[in-house]
């Protein structure tokens, strides 16, 4: 059974979960190859960041040679975080060590999530693949016995092609939920990317 024949022999169900399936691998693929690229950057644009910052002689001399390596904004930030507000305004207001605390956080803090972006996903599809695929799998499996039962008798034409189609969405499923553990293993938090 080729693809064509897959798509016009299947009901609406079977054409949903084909495209669902398809839809989450494609989307995760994607995911981990911007990933990977993104987190291979910045592993290397930090450590040149750092230096160039530290053998300025200057603030706006240290943020101009950032600003040269920093391609992804990982650092940059940082820096433009601590040119704190003048008075009178309430973030301004407390012990400058407390401000510095407070922006340089911050500020981390959304160039986490920034990193961090796109694990949400990944872990999702490769929660919900798995459902997915086996509602394929018994759709096939329920129309494969629904042909035997039409015709009152078993013949291998009658049970090959939903069969097919049912392990068709076991492939896919294991595609989309391994491609998911394997991205969350190299862009996760604890992966060999960071």
């Amino acid at each position: 059974m080729n693809l064509l024949t897959f798509w016009a022999e299947g009901d609406w169900v079977t054409r949903f979960v084909a495209v669902a399936l398809l839809a989450m691998s494609v989307s995760t693929w994607a995911v981990i190859f911007w990933k990977l690229n993104l987190l291979r950057r910045v592993k290397s644009d930090v450590p040149q960041s750092t230096a160039a910052f530290w053998q300025a002689a200057q603030f706006d001399e240290a943020h101009a040679r950032v600003a040269q390596f920093d391609r992804d904004q990982s650092v940059t930030p940082l820096l433009e975080a601590t040119l704190l507000p003048l008075g009178g305004t309430l973030a301004a207001a407390g012990e400058r060590e407390h401000q510095l605390t407070r922006v340089l956080r911050d500020s981390l803090q959304a160039t986490v999530n920034r990193l961090q972006w796109g694990q949400l996903l990944l872990a999702t599809v490769g929660a919900i693949s798995p459902f997915v695929g086996l509602l394929g799998t018994v759709w096939g499996i329920f129309n494969a016995l629904s042909g035997m039962a039409e015709v009152g008798q078993i013949t291998l034409d009658r049970v090959a092609g939903p069969v097919g189609e049912a392990f068709g969405h076991d492939r896919c499923w294991l595609g989309s939920g391994h491609s998911c553990g394997f991205g969350l293993q190299r862009v996760g938090p604890h992966g060999g990317a960071n």
